[in-house]
């Protein structure tokens, strides 16, 4: 993944995580769970692949209700596996996050719109 442009990446705190000194552990952390979406995603799709495998063999082709149960555990899965990458990318220890308005379309100041930036202050580890 580090051959992936940085203006591509979407992360939470991406100034702090793709910096010089977190780059490379940030690559590989996302790799690695890239690779476990990956895995999930196949699981599902062989999952599925199974049960229109058993409903052709009926008479009267109708997947079974276990395809609900297959969707309701990957979308568990995928939420799961959201949360993790959420989690994992959190503000930085040692400094808070705080939210600068733009007097801009009406806004007030510290509005958290659309139209707001990010800003964080404190000390990086």
């Amino acid at each position: 993944m580090p051959w992936f442009p940085k203006s591509m990446v979407n992360l939470p705190h991406k100034e702090y995580w793709l910096s010089e000194q977190q780059a490379a552990k940030t690559y590989a952390v996302l790799s690695a769970r890239m690779m476990w979406f990956a895995v999930g995603t196949v699981a599902f799709f062989i999952g599925l692949g199974h049960l229109v495998f058993q409903a052709n063999l009926l008479p009267q082709p109708r997947l079974s209700d276990g395809m609900w149960w297959l969707l309701v555990g990957y979308l568990a899965f995928t939420t799961i596996w959201c949360a993790g990458l959420l989690v994992r990318f959190k503000a930085p220890s040692g400094g808070r996050m705080i939210f600068s308005g733009n007097r801009s379309r009406g806004g007030r100041e510290g509005d958290r719109s659309m139209f707001s930036a990010n800003v964080f202050v404190g000390k990086m580890p």
